[in-house]
């Protein structure tokens, strides 16, 4: 059965509100990627899968699209 939009949009502002609360912001994406940013292209889209806490997703959204799985 497919969620309705609704149920969707609370669940996205449920995440949303969780880590915009979250003490001290976000924290540093993983030394991984910083490593490599340079090579990162500067527009498309990305993926995180298994988003954990949300760091990668957000230290990528400053150049691309990102969803989050």
């Amino acid at each position: 059965m497919m969620a309705k939009d609704s149920e969707l949009g609370a669940e996205k502002q449920h995440w949303n509100d969780r880590y915009t609360a979250r003490a001290g912001g976000p924290r540093k994406a993983s030394a991984f990627l910083e490593k490599y940013a340079h090579i990162l292209p500067r527009q498309g889209a990305a993926l995180d899968i298994a988003c954990g806490t949300g760091e990668p997703g957000i230290f990528l959204a400053k150049d691309m699209q990102v969803k989050g799985i």
